[in-house]
């Protein structure tokens, strides 16, 4: 345990659509990634903040704004990101809504694969919710993103 946090801290990231990705990254070190449909992601992260014991949980997600003109207006998206609100409000857990240039721009696939945390999915959504994990700590808690990263530059 890190000696300035005084409980366990988790964040559970998610790249919403019609195939979500999901990463929970828990102290920092470790990455847990899939990629599921939504009703499964919203029945994973229910079930992890139900269980949570004493870990600090945050939940982040990427901000999708439908453009006019798209053919798809990704309303996958929009519906998870409201489940994803509605679920955390739930346990009184933080619900962010994140960038997707932000969460690029600091952890790129180059990064990923150097971390060890890189994983080969068909469209790479497991990977964009890694990203968001990683974005929420470095916001968080920067020595511990800096100690994290440090670790393979």
């Amino acid at each position: 345990m890190t000696p300035w946090l005084p409980k366990p801290y988790g964040i559970i990231a998610v790249d919403p659509g019609a195939m979500c990705g999901g990463a929970v990254l828990h102290w920092a070190t470790d990455v847990y990634p899939w990629e599921l449909s939504p009703l499964d992601t919203g029945r994973r992260v229910n079930t992890m903040l139900q269980g949570s014991g004493d870990t600090i949980w945050h939940v982040v997600s990427e901000r999708f704004v439908p453009q006019a003109g798209v053919r798809t207006p990704q309303l996958d998206a929009i519906e998870v990101n409201g489940m994803l609100r509605w679920i955390a409000s739930q346990y009184n857990v933080t619900f962010e809504l994140q960038s997707r240039s932000e969460a690029k721009k600091i952890m790129t696939d180059q990064l990923l694969r150097k971390l060890d945390v890189y994983t080969k999915t068909k469209d790479g959504h497991a990977n964009d919710a890694t990203r968001h994990a990683f974005l929420r700590l470095h916001n968080l808690f920067p020595v511990l993103y800096v100690d994290r990263i440090g670790l393979v530059q």
